[in-house]
């Protein structure tokens, strides 16, 4: 997302709410691609990820404890 990396957070936020999600079946995917972190502190941003069911409160529930290979 050029807008984002270009420092237009207004604008990639108005893509994602425009273009996006309206036809996005799987937002999830987009909710924890990492391409979105500097967005995370936009309310915008907390008000779309809510609207997709990732409270922070659900996504704190998600256990990540992997066993790594010594």
């Amino acid at each position: 997302m050029a807008t984002l990396w270009l420092g237009d957070e207004e604008v990639a936020l108005d893509l994602l709410y425009d273009r996006y999600w309206p036809h996005m079946h799987n937002f999830y995917q987009t909710v924890l691609n990492p391409v979105w972190i500097p967005l995370h502190d936009n309310p915008r941003w907390t008000a779309l990820r809510e609207q997709s069911g990732f409270t922070k409160e659900a996504l704190a529930t998600i256990k990540f404890n992997p066993v790594l290979p010594e």
